[in-house]
């Protein structure tokens, strides 16, 4: 068991070893290994864009999902960062919509 988990912590150590190193984006679980490097990087610009704070970041419970109605998988998540006071604020819902390469905050996916 704890070599599986060191299987998993040595993989997300790979995958956000290749990102961006001014962007210090941190996954606080292991789910990011399921999600890929691809979809990864588009959550961390669609992110940048919107946080006042991207370096702050904290994603968990990410996951593939279906929305109600749409052709395409997105990624559901929760996630963390810092507002203008340098607090954290708490992790809140979002929603990763690849097509549009923009998130959707406080989106919640049906249950897995």
């Amino acid at each position: 068991m704890a070599a599986a988990g060191l299987g998993l912590f040595t993989t997300t150590a790979l995958l956000f070893g290749s990102l961006d190193r001014s962007f210090a984006q941190e996954v606080v679980d292991t789910t990011a290994v399921a999600i890929g490097p691809e979809l990864m990087l588009g959550i961390r610009d669609a992110f940048a864009e919107r946080l006042t704070d991207p370096t702050s970041l904290q994603l968990r419970r990410l996951r593939m999902a279906k929305l109600s109605g749409s052709d395409y998988d997105v990624v559901c998540g929760e996630f963390n960062g810092k507002n203008g006071f340098g607090g954290y604020v708490g992790f809140q819902h979002f929603v990763y919509l690849p097509p549009y390469k923009s998130i959707a905050f406080n989106g919640q996916c049906l249950p897995e």
